[in-house]
């Protein structure tokens, strides 16, 4: 079945809103480049396809209350041609998806996430399918994902039950908003605003069961990310994530890893998060590698996952954190980090002597060592309690140690908001969200420094950049706070030249303190008149 490509806004098949007869198509090839596949408005009939093979640019939408049941069926892009729309989209009702996949084993260009449902929906079920090489690059919405962007709103209910997400990576410019696999968003209906008392709570839940993330990568979170958009309501949403395994997600420009949960705390609609029986395997970050326990969310249950990095040496400048907790203050309401964490266990790389790390804000123990210890020995067989394990801890009532990391390639990782400037957090390589950086330039170890491409504050690789000191114009110049090479801003740093190796020695173009590439410059003092001959 083709359509040509001539009025997008008509389906090869289309159940209307009046259908009361339920309709099943199955065992057949549907090719368009854009526009709709089909098209379910009943809210009586049920709309089933079966073993259907989707070629093109095209979407499933699902606008009625009946069910559409798509099953055993494929979707994928033909040649030379990305997404402007989602393969499937449901604005409300009831979706299910069972045994399906979504791209191939190359690489299928997204200009839309492969799945978006908006807050109206009731109940979807994802069952037994494949995600797999989907990359986004996604201009429109506010947030962003390969696999899925799904709203969740007062009574909605999401299940992905044994599914799998190979490489989804999105690669939009928007770091904040980014997420390899999965994006949910709480959201509610303002038609509904003026139903509930203050009061009263609505839950909305969403489950992984049995599911598998592989290589998933996004600026934001490479796996999982949810985002509480909604202040009107007292609307929690539930996150069970049960049995599932994260290998491989995150990298060097992504905020976390794995999962990253975040909340708000107006109206007291934080989210209630559960990540239980998982396992997580060299996932890596900014922030963490494993799980984010962001504001406004509580942590109710992170028991028996396990956690290992080995490729140790790919990671050192990462951070691998485990689990990360923002409050210590909903950690402490939920049971505390013992209860949380039980059955928490670190896989050891049998090469190098790595741990494990679990972190709460404000506190600077490690607690990964000693729940791991308790998992497999036994409290009693312990080391000390770290400070702030404790409840009702405060930070203040902990000595706070910083980390002292020797790399200083290590120590200059920050992560870039939209107002951060460039001077203080170097541009990143990919997902940068801020305008200057698509058109400075990204040093690498051996690039030039010049007024093209002075030197970063934080995050340059260049060895004549990576100063002891940041110098305002009051700084004085001394062996422990050079001149920089360029954009000194203080006047006696200010050279009248760039010099390379054939340039002049003279008034007009002195050796410079350091990082000056003529051999007569490469001394080990700089001399004035009144120095010392000796």
């Amino acid at each position: 079945m083709r359509r040509s490509s001539g009025d997008s806004s008509v389906s090869i098949i289309t159940l209307t809103s009046d259908s009361i007869t339920p309709i099943t198509v199955q065992y057949v090839v549907m090719i368009i480049d854009s526009g709709f596949f089909a098209i379910q408005q009943s809210n009586k009939a049920q709309l089933i396809l079966s073993n259907i093979e989707f070629i093109g640019a095209g979407t499933v939408k699902q606008e009625g209350l009946a069910l559409l049941l798509i099953e055993y069926s494929s979707f994928r892009l033909s040649t030379n041609i990305s997404t402007i729309s989602p393969f499937i989209q449901a604005i409300r009702g009831q979706l299910e998806i069972n045994s399906c996949s979504f791209g191939t084993s190359l690489e299928t260009n997204l200009g839309s996430p492969a799945i978006q449902t908006s807050s109206q929906c009731t109940n979807i079920k994802f069952k037994q399918t494949i995600f797999s090489n989907l990359h986004s690059i996604i201009t429109n919405g506010e947030q962003k994902a390969s696999g899925a962007v799904i709203e969740m709103g007062e009574k909605t209910e999401f299940e992905f039950t044994d599914c799998t997400f190979i490489h989804c990576i999105d690669s939009s410019s928007d770091i904040q908003h980014s997420t390899g696999a999965v994006c949910i968003i709480l959201k509610s209906s303002d038609s509904l605003i003026h139903q509930y008392s203050d009061e009263q709570t609505i839950q909305s839940t969403i489950s992984f069961n049995y599911c598998q993330f592989t290589g998933c990568i996004g600026g934001s979170s490479g796996a999982i990310q949810s985002i509480s958009n909604q202040s009107q309501l007292n609307l929690r949403l539930n996150i069970i994530i049960d049995k599932c395994s994260f290998d491989n997600c995150g990298n060097e420009n992504s905020i976390v890893g794995a999962c990253s949960f975040n909340g708000q705390s107006e109206y007291n609609n934080y989210g209630e998060i559960s990540v239980t029986n998982s396992r997580f395997k060299n996932c890596v970050g900014i922030k963490a590698g494993g799980i984010l326990f962001g504001e406004n969310m509580q942590p109710i249950n992170a028991r028996n996952n396990v956690f290992s990095i080995i490729n140790f040496e790919q990671t050192k400048c990462l951070v691998t954190t485990d689990i990360f907790f923002s409050s210590k203050e909903l950690l402490d309401q939920a049971g505390g980090i013992s209860s949380i964490l039980q059955g928490y266990k670190y896989e050891q790389n049998q090469q190098q002597s790595t741990i494990g790390q679990i972190k709460i804000q404000g506190f600077s123990s490690n607690f990964a060592p000693y729940l791991d210890c308790a998992t497999r020995n036994g409290t009693e067989q312990c080391e000390q309690i770290p400070c702030g394990l404790e409840l009702n801890i405060i930070p203040e009532q902990c000595e706070y140690i910083e980390d002292e990391d020797k790399d200083q390639e290590c120590q200059q990782k920050c992560v870039p908001t939209l107002i951060t400037p460039i001077n203080e957090c170097g541009c990143l390589t990919v997902n940068d969200p801020r305008q200057e950086c698509k058109q400075v330039c990204i040093p690498k170890k051996d690039s030039l420094i010049n007024e093209d491409c002075p030197c970063f504050l934080i995050g340059d690789p260049r060895a004549a950049c990576k100063k002891l000191c940041i110098p305002d114009k009051e700084t004085e110049v001394n062996d422990q706070c050079p001149c920089l090479d360029i954009g000194d801003p203080r006047s006696e740093c200010k050279k009248l030249c760039i010099p390379d190796k054939e340039t002049e020695v003279n008034d007009q173009c002195p050796c410079l303190d350091i990082g000056d590439p003529r051999s007569e410059c490469k001394k080990l003092c700089i001399p004035d008149k009144e120095t010392e001959v000796n």
